[in-house]
């Protein structure tokens, strides 16, 4: 990946606005119809297979497949996990957008950046938004990105506390959460809730050390 391409890819994510194309596979929306607590039952419905210790199922996002392992506790949905390549990354980043969550955390080979910190120090929205572009642009060929997602409210808390985006389970632990882990042209996308994805058993998958 090029140093101006990755800068147009996330500049496409954040600030463009336009049809995407159909997120829908075997009936469902991952957005609109999959989420935290859905019984086994509802799951299997949509197609989803036992597969170790989860349930599997090919799920389709921002029309491109990704290979899912849906978490289970009690017989309840807890985390997604799903499997991918980088090229499929801005299909992925443009439906994020689209289900209303922002990118609020970005770290790249070891440097980070944090939207909270930018609106703690003064910045409007906005031009928070454009110092992240820029940490993008300077990026040029990561070897490992890993980005943030949640919503406004969750924001909101992290900037009132002072707390960095790792520590959104102290302050929202029920906001609604999705990291993306780019390493080696392939990506993992984790979605649950912030306290769940900073468990013992969700964090190292998180982390990429699993």
């Amino acid at each position: 990946m090029k140093k101006q391409t990755i800068g147009a890819w996330f500049l496409a994510a954040i600030m463009t606005v336009f049809a995407l194309p159909d997120a829908k596979a075997g009936g469902f929306d991952f957005f609109q119809d999959i989420h935290k607590g859905m019984p086994d039952a509802a799951l299997r419905a949509l197609g989803a297979k036992p597969c170790a210790d989860a349930l599997c199922m090919d799920t389709v996002i921002g029309g491109k497949k990704w290979d899912g392992r849906y978490h289970m506790k009690d017989g309840r949905l807890e985390a997604v996990i799903l499997e991918g390549t980088a090229a499929d990354g801005m299909a992925l980043d443009l439906a994020i957008k689209e289900s209303t969550l922002i990118p609020v955390y970005v770290e790249i080979d070891g440097k980070t950046f944090e939207i909270a910190a930018e609106l703690r120090a003064g910045k409007s929205p906005k031009e928070a938004m454009q110092a992240l572009m820029a940490f993008f642009q300077k990026a040029g060929e990561p070897k490992r990105m890993q980005t943030g997602y949640t919503n406004k409210a969750a924001l909101d808390m992290l900037v009132k506390s002072g707390k960095p985006f790792a520590e959104t389970y102290s302050v929202a632990p029920d906001a609604p959460i999705i990291v993306t882990l780019l390493v080696s042209k392939k990506m993992r996308v984790l979605s649950s809730t912030a306290a769940i994805l900073h468990s013992p058993e969700m964090l190292p998958l998180a982390r990429g050390e699993k």
